[in-house]
């Protein structure tokens, strides 16, 4: 149905989202970092541009791995048995996900040090030591709670 009504395409969209976070573990892994980040924004009392950045890149990172995901999906759909080729389309689609990952973590990381020095008007290295440690703290729970299975 290419003549869909604006409202119906936000709908299918919002469908889109709902089915991914049952269906797909790495979208949920990415809400779950997402609400983590959220919180600690707030706690740091984080500025408008900040949020923006912040937010544009958690909507990068959510949106390039549903775009991962439903390339993999439509891919074993269309070629379920194993191919050189699609083997390379799928892995193309991880690493495109994984470099937004690692620019948005990046970024994130200077936003959020600068953020901490600011707060609480220590120095920038010592703001970037703490946040290291929240963030190795932050993967490490990420990592018991896969785990443990908590978040499949």
């Amino acid at each position: 149905m290419k003549n869909r009504r604006l409202i119906d395409s936000f709908l299918v969209a919002i469908r889109g989202i709902a089915q991914s976070f049952g269906a797909e573990y790495h979208v949920r892994v990415a809400l779950v970092i997402m609400l983590a980040v959220v919180i600690y924004g707030a706690f740091l009392r984080l500025n408008f541009g900040e949020w923006v950045a912040v937010g544009t890149l958690g909507a990068l990172v959510v949106g390039f791995e549903l775009m991962n995901s439903a390339l993999e999906r439509l891919a074993d759909v269309v070629h379920p048995e194993w191919s050189e080729g699609i083997g390379l389309a799928k892995d193309l689609a991880a690493a495109s996900v994984l470099l937004v990952i690692v620019g948005a973590g990046a970024t994130g990381f200077a936003i959020f040090t600068a953020a901490f020095s600011r707060q609480y008007g220590v120095s920038l290295l010592y703001a970037a030591v703490a946040n290291m440690v929240l963030a190795v703290i932050g993967i490490s729970t990420i990592l018991v709670m896969d785990s443990r299975r908590l978040l499949r």
